[in-house]
């Protein structure tokens, strides 16, 4: 059974989080409470790598550019998605 992933960053500015959508489908949410941005990327590649978007993730919220980290991250491995600005 999945168990949905919640990532804050040390200095609480930043949340990354993995769960299921209401479709069924995988996505990565992005709350910058700073920034006041939220960001919702529903994964497209499948299977989903459960793990390795996790330690994508962990990787990316120490970063100081905790979007850009991430969005490299997933190019590199090839993982397709959609970015919804909510």
């Amino acid at each position: 059974m999945f168990e949905p992933i919640t990532i804050h960053s040390d200095d609480g500015k930043h949340f990354l989080g993995l769960r299921k959508g209401r479709r069924g489908g995988y996505e990565i949410i992005y709350d910058g409470n700073s920034s006041r941005q939220r960001f919702v990327w529903q994964i497209k590649t499948y299977p989903v790598d459960i793990d390795r978007i996790n330690g994508q993730l962990r990787e990316a919220i120490k970063s100081a550019s905790v979007l850009s980290a991430l969005y490299s991250s997933l190019r590199s491995a090839k993982i397709e998605f959609e970015i919804d600005q909510k």
